[in-house]
């Protein structure tokens, strides 16, 4: 008997997403019988349709001629039911992944995305922190350039009064030697 394409069998439109396509593709595979079962009855009735064959004749010609193999209705859904099945353990097993995926993929990035609004809320607190910090150093500052220039012009004042008095004294020491040398 020919290879069975299964593309042409489930009729694989391509717009279908062909990795999922394959991977049911690959498990019917898996589990292909051996046996006369619903994908050989349907290859027959395609390779009849395939020779301008209308449908029904096909259908019906195929069965007979499976009839005589010992294929009946039931063998025919109980064939179809069974790869049914291998479909929905796929189905289960591609949402057991995609759990899987969901908790690896989103899960974790979700814990970061939150590791870094954390990261990011602290840096900003720690950046309105030094902001105060600054803004009482800078208060400090003006203060002590206040503070700084007072001492400043109280200093110069000190030394000015300071000067003017020890000048005083000395030009009085002088002025007296010079009267004692006149006078005596």
């Amino acid at each position: 008997m020919a290879t069975i394409d299964l593309k042409k069998i489930f009729e694989i439109p391509e717009e279908l997403d062909r990795k999922s396509t394959d991977a049911l593709v690959r498990a019917i595979k898996e589990n292909y019988s051996k046996e006369f079962d619903y994908i050989k009855f349907v290859h027959s009735v395609n390779t009849m349709t395939a020779m301008d064959i209308d449908e029904e004749t096909a259908f019906k010609s195929a069965f007979t001629t499976a009839k005589t193999m010992g294929f009946t209705k039931e063998k025919f859904r109980n064939s179809l039911r069974e790869y049914a099945v291998v479909l929905k353990n796929q189905r289960e097993n591609f949402a057991d992944a995609l759990k899987r995926n969901r908790t690896e993929k989103l899960t974790d990035a979700d814990k970061k995305n939150d590791s870094l609004e954390k990261k990011l809320k602290d840096n900003l607190a720690k950046i309105e922190k030094l902001k105060a910090e600054n803004a009482v150093i800078k208060e400090r500052l003006a203060t002590a350039d206040e503070t700084i220039k007072k001492e400043r012009e109280k200093l110069e004042t000190i030394t000015k009064n300071f000067v003017s008095s020890y000048e005083h004294f000395e030009a009085k020491l002088q002025n007296d030697l010079d009267k004692f040398e006149k006078y005596t």
